[in-house]
């Protein structure tokens, strides 16, 4: 939800629509949906059903949430767009 409000996305939507959200605007890479979907769906089982999970189902979802929060977030705070460059050196 987070991922996709800082991207621009009105905020008080379901769950389901910030995911949708984040596949229309190409946020996620189009290998990541099916994987992005299915923590959508774990999500709602967790949510809706008492359901426990493996241990090694729930380690996978962590360390997909991990790549794609450091792919969101972790890129962008590395690389910084030529404009700023550019205005940090007339400073």
């Amino acid at each position: 939800m987070n991922v996709a409000v800082t991207n621009e996305a009105k905020e008080g939507l379901k769950f389901a629509q910030y995911v949708d959200y984040l596949i229309e605007k190409n946020l996620v890479p189009m290998k990541a949906e099916p994987l992005l979907k299915h923590i959508k769906d774990k999500g709602n089982e967790a949510n809706h059903q008492i359901k426990i999970i493996e241990k090694e189902e729930a380690e996978q979802l962590m360390r997909f949430t991990e790549m794609f929060l450091e792919d969101v977030f972790g890129y962008e705070a590395l690389f910084k767009p030529e404009e700023d460059i550019e205005s940090d050196s007339q400073e």
